[in-house]
């Protein structure tokens, strides 16, 4: 319950899915406002406020409602955010915004310029989205519902298509309309919203990445072993074996140039290989954090690295000088789970705690 400042009427917020304006004095409900059609648990109203003439309304779903007496069905505006860990980030250089993703399954669009954000309309995923990438103007995200689903990139996006995957989804890469994501029983490649060719493996794909031409394909598996595939046309075609990690791979990822694999295992080893012959460029030299590591991204200029772990820190990498490294510590409690590069010197990380937050590097 909250009172205007008058003291002459009261705000309520109910599990009943609506929020409510009283007389104070004579008891009266004067007006309803309501938050959904259909019954669901994520409209429970947990707490409400009343501050000037803002009148603000919490669900449990995490949104925060701006009500609207003139228009009580409506909210004026509504601020969405995270309630379970951030899973997933992806920035959009078009637009200057980013998506994340969390473990309940919920994708947000986010103005990185002003933090102001949405919720990607449409049907979304069911359970925890492991990663979201950008390709163009379509916006791909995998999940833990055994999908992949296709939204349009930009303001007022929405999911348009789910295509079904062969076992759980892990990780998820995409470039020049080409999309590949790994599960526990392969490796998938996805054009035109269809499934054109699937690779089983005795390993699971824990990790992939695609090279920004869309020639190959790198897969890190739970054997602790990187394979590279060349991508002919629809088709997987074994290149070579990156080995030296000495756990299950978590994350990889390409350079924008494409010169440069990065990975990154359950033994808290960062490696870096040379992406034209497996070379490696950065062998024992990066293993820093104290747990897990769950992701990694390259820096637009490919310059840095940053990767984000178990431990709640990030660590900022730099290919110029293997020696230096800027390490965010606690940037997450409890674990930083999605990292992303907005440009050459300020990052984004999601993580347990369920939120996300931006760093500007030194």
């Amino acid at each position: 319950v909250s009172t205007q400042s008058t003291g002459s009427k009261l705000l309520t917020a109910s599990a009943d899915q609506t929020a409510r304006i009283y007389d104070a004095a004579t008891g009266k409900c004067e007006t309803v406002f309501k938050f959904a059609e259909k019954p669901a648990t994520e409209f429970q109203q947990l707490g409400c406020l009343w501050v000037g003439d803002a009148l603000l309304s919490m669900s449990l779903g995490g949104v925060i409602s701006y009500l609207d007496t003139a228009n009580p069905n409506t909210p004026a505006r509504r601020i969405f955010g995270h309630n379970k860990t951030v899973t997933a980030l992806a920035f959009d250089a078009a637009d200057n915004a980013f998506y994340s993703g969390c473990a309940a399954g919920l994708t947000l669009r986010w103005d990185a310029a002003t933090a102001n954000n949405e919720r990607v309309a449409g049907a979304g995923h069911s359970n925890q989205v492991q990663r979201i990438a950008i390709d163009g103007d379509t916006v791909y995200s995998a999940a833990m519902d055994d999908t992949v689903r296709v939204a349009s990139r930009g303001a007022g996006g929405a999911y348009s298509a789910s295509i079904s995957t062969e076992g759980l989804p892990f990780d998820l890469a995409v470039a020049k309309g080409a999309v590949v994501v790994g599960t526990n029983k392969a490796v998938q490649v996805i054009r035109n919203n269809a499934v054109v060719h699937t690779l089983a493996g005795s390993h699971e794909a824990t990790a992939v990445a695609i090279s920004p031409d869309a020639a190959e394909v790198a897969v890190g598996c739970s054997d602790n072993v990187v394979r590279v595939y060349k991508l002919a046309g629809d088709t997987l075609e074994p290149l070579r074996e990156l080995a030296g990690h000495r756990g299950a791979v978590t994350a990889l990822a390409y350079s924008p140039d494409g010169s440069k694999l990065a990975s990154v295992c359950k033994m808290r080893l960062v490696k870096v290989w040379n992406s034209a012959d497996g070379a490696a460029v950065v062998n024992d030299e990066w293993c820093h954090h104290s747990a897990v590591p769950l992701s990694l991204a390259f820096s637009p200029d490919g310059s840095r690295i940053v990767t984000g772990a178990l431990d709640s820190n990030a660590i900022v990498w730099n290919l110029n000088d293997l020696t230096k490294r800027i390490e965010i510590k606690r940037a997450h409690p409890l674990g930083v789970c999605a990292v992303a590069f907005v440009d050459n010197d300020t990052i984004i990380t999601g993580g347990h705690d369920a939120t996300v937050r931006t760093w500007t590097l030194a």
